[in-house]
């Protein structure tokens, strides 16, 4: 089993049902994307909405459940944030705003405690969301419900904007599909012609009277040996080698040189790239799966899994450093009410400080700032024409352009 997280897609091999691996991604909190939806359109409020920056991240929270939760969980905690927290000396306070903090709490942490349950049974590992969930109940226990609520709904909302950041990555890396066209003009002979049906004894089949005639269709349908005809200006919707005819070709969009290339027959021409001013008939030696841009695509998708070394040191830095957090804080509620003189209970009671310990003790930046920021800087030098094989070699370049 191979799983690329950055790619968001999971490789099983072996005899197993589908339904199976399915059912115990979704026992983990994952959800499973139909391959075959592809005709999925966004609701008309998010279609107003661009992808891209502060908008882009509003769409990105109201296309999701869980973060609809965490909005939802944000506008309940106003509040008690406003009056109880920035401007207390108002004198402003109500039960129903600590039952909105609740609320908060239980909207926006609700899949943050489910995540770090099935981590700590299924996986047997403290994870950062269990420390974030420890932290919220323990407030609520202590009666600071506002902080509690915003604790919870600030970490969820940072988990968005992770979630967010790789998915820019995800459509950055995509994007490069556009190049290609999606249909192709082919030579293939009529089948089934309607207009020739019964004349001369035919009765279905290649039509002997129309021959080979020029037909439109999908790039997921050519076959190999297909004959595309590409006319003057348009982009080779396929890979392929050239059959009949002279052109000069761009292939900028797909290895950077600045001078087209003239193609004759024989020569090999990519998909997305540009036909100058000759026709040309273009032989497909390619399935649209593996054509250079897919291939381009799972090398750079590929290439987001190689970590760098810092990305490695923060996971397991994190390993060990979460649970022991977490026995830290244990310590800090438990130690000093039984060597005496500290409350256990009170805003300045040992609990209470523990408390304090696991939230700012959250290494959440540091494990999450790390891989984004690779993944980030891999997907747009890919979009800018660059490809890096990988974190390491991102960070081996580094290293060289500083004399290190």
């Amino acid at each position: 089993m191979q799983i690329n997280f950055a790619a968001a897609k999971l490789q099983v091999e072996g005899d197993i049902a589908p339904a199976t691996v399915q059912a115990r991604i979704k026992e983990l909190g994952y959800g499973v994307a139909d391959p075959a939806a592809k005709d999925v359109h966004d609701p008309w409020y998010l279609a107003q909405l661009p992808a891209n920056g502060a908008a882009g991240f509003l769409r990105f929270l109201l296309s999701r459940r869980e973060t609809i939760f965490a909005l939802l969980g944000a506008l309940l905690i106003l509040p008690g944030l406003i009056f109880g927290e920035l401007f207390p000396m108002l004198g402003v306070h109500s039960p129903v705003f600590d039952l909105m903090s609740v609320a908060a709490l239980v909207l926006a942490g609700y899949p943050i405690a489910r995540s770090a349950w099935r981590s700590l049974v299924i996986n047997h590992r403290i994870t950062i969301n269990l420390l974030m969930t420890i932290a919220a109940g323990g407030a609520i226990l202590i009666g600071a419900y506002s902080e509690a609520g915003l604790v919870m709904v600030l970490f969820a909302i940072g988990e968005a904007l992770e979630g967010y950041t790789m998915e820019q990555a995800r459509t950055s890396i995509r994007s490069l599909l556009a190049v290609s066209p999606n249909t192709a003009v082919v030579l293939r002979p009529c089948i089934d012609c309607a207009g020739h049906l019964g004349v001369d004894g035919y009765l279905g089949g290649p039509c002997p009277f129309c021959g080979v005639e020029e037909q439109l269709v999908a790039v997921d349908d050519l076959v190999i040996g297909d004959r595309m005809v590409v006319k003057p200006g348009e982009r080779i919707a396929m890979d392929g080698r050239v059959a009949v005819g002279f052109s000069a070709v761009n292939q900028s969009p797909i290895t950077g040189e600045s001078v087209p290339v003239d193609k004759g027959a024989g020569d090999g021409v990519f998909a997305g790239s540009i036909n100058g001013e000759g026709a040309l008939e273009v032989e497909v030696t390619q399935l649209a799966a593996d054509n250079t841009l897919n291939r381009i695509i799972r090398l750079v998708e590929d290439a987001q899994e190689h970590k760098a070394p810092a990305e490695r040191f923060v996971d397991e830095f994190a390993r060990w450093y979460t649970p022991a957090v977490v026995i830290l804080a244990c310590f800090v509620a438990a130690l000093p009410p039984l060597l005496g003189g500290v409350p256990l209970w009170g805003e300045q009671g040992s609990f209470y400080r523990a408390l304090e310990l696991l939230v700012i003790a959250c290494p959440c930046a540091l494990v999450i700032s790390t891989p984004v920021t690779v993944i980030s800087a891999i997907s747009n030098a890919a979009h800018n024409g660059i490809l890096i094989k990988g974190g390491v070699s991102g960070a081996a370049c580094d290293r060289e352009r500083r004399g290190v």
